[in-house]
């Protein structure tokens, strides 16, 4: 019953009580269940994503780690669901700052996203995108700025010109130019009747 009332909190975005709920089923049911079980692994999965929700990326790595592994027994290190986990990971990774690590492991796994999902997979194009912000983070601006061209030319081609990821691609290159020093004018401006519906 926690476990239900746990994935439906979460999915109401009621994010502070999951954790909660997802915290104590944990407790208890590891230790009767075990960890490998389908549902102790379903709510460590929700867990893992409700706590960098709230910004507990220590705690999120940790739990993302035990997904990761359990993930990669079960369904092999090239499974689209690993690979998303390993993207997830470097994002908690990322929210603890430490860029050049989470800038390492995106470019490890870009070569394997590319490999075997393609440029244009979802997973793919988030690790592309946290690759670019890591380098961004590092004032590493001309290594960004291709990454962020790039990611601006597939979002548009996957999602379409006004989507919000595109959108903000554009904006962070924008960021990336100006640290270059480069006119802003060489960006096409964003439509600004999509901004102001978010």
């Amino acid at each position: 019953m926690r476990c239900l009332l746990a994935v439906e909190l979460s999915r109401l975005g009621k994010v502070s009580e999951a954790v909660v709920f997802e915290r104590a089923y944990l407790e208890s049911a590891q230790t009767t269940l075990g960890a490998e079980d389908d549902e102790v692994f379903a709510v460590r999965y929700l867990f893992a994503r409700d706590l960098h929700r709230q910004g507990q990326f220590v705690e999120a790595e940790l739990e993302e780690r035990e997904v990761l592994r359990l993930l990669t027994k079960r369904l092999g290190a090239e499974h689209p669901e690993t690979l998303s986990s390993r993207y997830h990971l470097i994002r908690d990774i990322y929210g603890q700052r430490s860029f050049w690590l989470s800038e390492a492991q995106s470019r490890a796994l870009l070569i394997d996203c590319n490999r075997i999902l393609g440029g244009r997979h979802e997973t793919t194009l988030d690790t592309r995108a946290l690759l670019a912000n890591s380098l961004f983070c590092q004032k590493k601006y001309a290594e960004a700025e291709p990454e962020y061209r790039g990611l601006i030319k597939s979002s548009e081609h996957v999602f379409g010109r006004s989507h919000f990821s595109t959108l903000s691609m554009q904006t962070n290159l924008a960021r990336c130019l100006k640290g270059l020093n480069h006119k802003e004018e060489e960006l096409p401006k964003p439509d600004d009747r999509i901004l102001s519906n978010p």
